[in-house]
């Protein structure tokens, strides 16, 4: 498609993300390309790349501001903003001697991939590479096959990553290694009556290069039903690298499903199934398990306190919890954690320990950065139930990788 057919191709107005990006297939490729050429070290191609797609969304904006919904158009002025940042940064770094030294350069589904083919070899563990084999061999299970017959006639490399069998993770990572720092800011915008589109960005160590964004819909009668993290190419409709979904028991206590696209659906369970609200949240991840544990005081009133994340050798049930309250012992250091910062702004950090891959680092962004936004934004009118949970999902929901 020539540049005057993409400046011309028809904008659709509708409710549904995916309806937006099947509509604009053409204008995602020509936005998506120079972060590929960054990730392939073709600085040059880079900009070249980012140039052509503002000039394409900058002629294109006069006509997504007028035909498309508002929380669509946000989307685009937002990928925009993102695109002169990355030129921006490439135009300045290329001055630099050598020319791109110390370019921090954008996460994407390529380079979280590369880290997967890079380990499998078996030469150095990566989480991320068993929760794709768990994954991959779950989806080909037959149908009309039982699931624990089928995994206990797993072959031995599924039998090694099953809970009881698997090593522990925690332990292996170096100490030494300094923890990744991710620094955190939020943004917001009206975008119906009684509903908000916030954002909480994701910035590197030196707080210069956007990394990733959190993005959901907030409405003033009901709860948050979901969320989608977006790497700095996939701020568009339908695109994103975690789909989560922000689910309550019929007692309200809270869990999240998050789906990605190589690594499937991973469940965070509430401790506390019967409370209302948060809790401890637990999950498997390459045949680990895993806790979020929540802080002690953590009141109505008090201030926000981020989850820390363990890895556990053992859960068992609290006696005489009414609530379904479990405790647990932890193998190895906490592998994520947070820290807020004054002032009139939100303003926050979070660390992850040295070692982790890009895929289960995004997850745990996701996951803190849900809690954080549900936290800080209830809605005026609570309500409760699983079928809250459903409300207005294709307005954010994620399609196919743009990148795969």
């Amino acid at each position: 498609m020539t540049s005057s057919e993409l400046l011309n191709q028809p904008l659709p107005y509708t409710a549904s993300s995916t309806h937006v990006a099947q509509a604009m297939t053409q204008v995602y490729v020509v936005v998506v390309q120079g972060f590929i050429f960054e990730q392939t070290k073709q600085f040059d191609s880079a900009i070249s790349a980012f140039d052509t797609a503002i000039k394409l969304l900058e002629h294109l904006m006069p006509r997504i501001k007028k035909d498309m919904q508002k929380i669509h158009r946000k989307m685009f002025e937002r990928q925009l903003d993102i695109l002169r940042e990355r030129k921006s940064s490439l135009d300045k770094s290329a001055l630099s001697s050598p020319p791109f030294s110390g370019l921090i350069t954008p996460p994407t589904v390529l380079s979280a991939d590369a880290e997967l083919e890079s380990a499998a070899d078996g030469k150095y563990q990566l989480l991320s590479l068993d929760e794709q084999t768990l994954y991959d061999y779950s989806e080909a299970r037959p149908k009309d096959m039982d699931t624990e017959d089928y995994y206990d006639k797993a072959p031995d490399h599924i039998q090694r990553l099953r809970p009881n069998n698997v090593p522990k993770f925690a332990p292996t990572l170096n100490s030494a290694t300094p923890p990744t720092v991710y620094h955190i800011s939020h943004d917001s915008e009206l975008v119906y009556a009684g509903e908000r589109s916030h954002w909480y960005f994701v910035k590197d160590a030196t707080n210069t290069t956007t990394l990733y964004a959190l993005q959901a819909v907030w409405h003033n009668d009901a709860p948050m039903t979901e969320a989608v993290l977006r790497r700095p190419g996939e701020f568009l409709p339908a695109a994103g690298a975690l789909q989560v979904s922000i689910l309550r028991t019929p007692n309200g206590a809270i869990m999240l499903k998050m789906t990605g696209h190589r690594t499937g659906l991973t469940l965070e369970m509430p401790d506390q199934y019967k409370k209302s609200g948060w809790s401890s949240r637990r999950f498997y991840y390459g045949g680990r398990r895993f806790v979020w544990r929540e802080p002690d005081k953590a009141g109505l009133f008090s201030k926000f306190q981020w989850n820390e994340l363990f890895e556990t050798s053992r859960v068992w049930s609290k006696p005489g919890s009414r609530t379904g309250k479990n405790e647990d012992e932890v193998v190895g250091s906490r592998l994520c954690w947070g820290e807020n910062h004054g002032g009139m702004h939100e303003n926050h950090t979070i660390y992850m320990a040295g070692g982790l891959d890009q895929y289960f680092r995004e997850h745990l962004l996701a996951s803190q950065l849900t809690r954080l936004l549900c936290k800080k934004n209830p809605p005026v009118k609570e309500s409760k139930g699983l079928a809250t949970a459903t409300a207005g999902a294709t307005l954010l929901s994620v399609g196919a990788s743009l990148f795969s």
